[in-house]
């Protein structure tokens, strides 16, 4: 258990071998635990460590971002809710507009945790959506 939760099967990876899906299924800042609250006002939240970390990742790989935003992408058909809640919080940060219309979609899902994740994406965005 990692501090942003259990991780899900890295079996469940298209390409485990690839470093970004080893990324994206066993490391943070994002995962179960994430919050989109941030706890004190002095304290940057998980979702500006998830910037960062996503920045930093960057600037050493500059396909870093498309890459993540394909896997985050692809991880919104699995179906296992700790990579669809892990995938709604990358896009938040390095999605596009299209991406935001799929996530539109999850306000609807029958799971209350990727329901309030895709909301508080959507929210991050400034993206309004009908409930």
């Amino acid at each position: 258990m990692a501090m942003y939760g259990e991780h899900p099967p890295l079996k469940l990876a298209k390409d485990p071998s690839d470093p970004v899906w080893f990324w994206f299924i066993c490391n943070g800042p994002h995962g179960e635990r994430f919050s989109w609250v941030r706890e004190f006002s002095h304290a940057p939240g998980d979702l500006s460590l998830l910037k960062e970390f996503i920045d930093e990742k960057v600037s050493f790989d500059p396909e870093f971002k498309n890459k993540a935003r394909t896997v985050a992408l692809l991880s919104l058909d699995i179906a296992n809710v700790a990579m669809v809640r892990k995938a709604i919080q990358v896009l938040c940060i390095i999605g596009n507009e299209k991406d935001m219309e799929l996530i539109k979609e999850l306000v609807y899902s029958d799971n209350e945790e990727i329901v309030k994740d895709a909301k508080c994406c959507l929210f991050e965005r400034k993206i309004k959506f009908k409930i």
